[in-house]
């Protein structure tokens, strides 16, 4: 893995492996498959799948629905106070 980064001129990237089998989780999750299915393909127990990959996953979740909802009361507002100043 590192040859292939040195020959493509990218900098040096120290756990390319770790973080290459990461988001292969993540996106397995993404697709709906069963946790049974890509742990097994990723090489780990389920428990550290939950322990070390989901817990990030479930928190990146979380905070762009809060951010979501906070864009969308922002928006709410906005609109009161234009009709408001109307």
């Amino acid at each position: 893995m590192q040859r292939i980064l040195k020959r493509a001129k990218v900098s040096r990237w120290t756990p390319a492996f770790q973080v290459l089998r990461a988001c292969a989780e993540v996106d397995f999750l993404q697709l709906g498959l069963s946790e049974r299915l890509y742990t097994r393909a990723i090489g780990h127990s389920p428990e550290v799948s939950r322990k070390y990959y989901l817990d990030k996953f479930e928190k990146t979740v979380l905070e762009d629905q809060e951010r979501n909802e906070y864009l969308a009361a922002l928006k709410i507002a906005e609109s009161r106070i234009v009709k408001a100043a109307g």
